[in-house]
């Protein structure tokens, strides 16, 4: 377990911290659903991801809530007040394996 204020641990693959990451996750999503891949992430498979890359997190509850990661992501809090040119969405894929793209709600609608 992590108490605030200790160094957190970067990841194993790149020398990235979580935050960097999580974004480094959202960015890749998004080009790849723009280029039509069908290897875009669903959310349980961006968790599988961070724990695999952060194993010793595995304790860490904010892994296990990509959603609402992706929601401070969205309005720039994993990157110092810049908010991102392209939305993070949350994706699910359907029977064929092709990813269809959930849009957040926004407060209001």
């Amino acid at each position: 377990m992590h108490k605030k204020g200790q160094v957190i641990n970067k990841s194993k693959s790149k020398g990235l911290g979580v935050c960097e990451t999580w974004v480094a996750l959202f960015e890749m999503n998004e080009i790849r659903f723009r280029k039509g891949s069908e290897r875009v992430l669903t959310d349980e498979q961006i968790t599988k991801a961070m724990l695999k890359v952060f194993p010793e997190r595995r304790d860490s509850k904010i892994l296990y809530l990509p959603n609402k990661v992706r929601g401070r992501y969205n309005r720039g809090i994993l990157t110092q007040g810049k908010k991102p040119k392209i939305q993070s969405c949350k994706y699910i894929k359907n029977g064929t394996g092709k990813p269809i793209q959930i849009k957040s709600r926004k407060k209001g609608d």
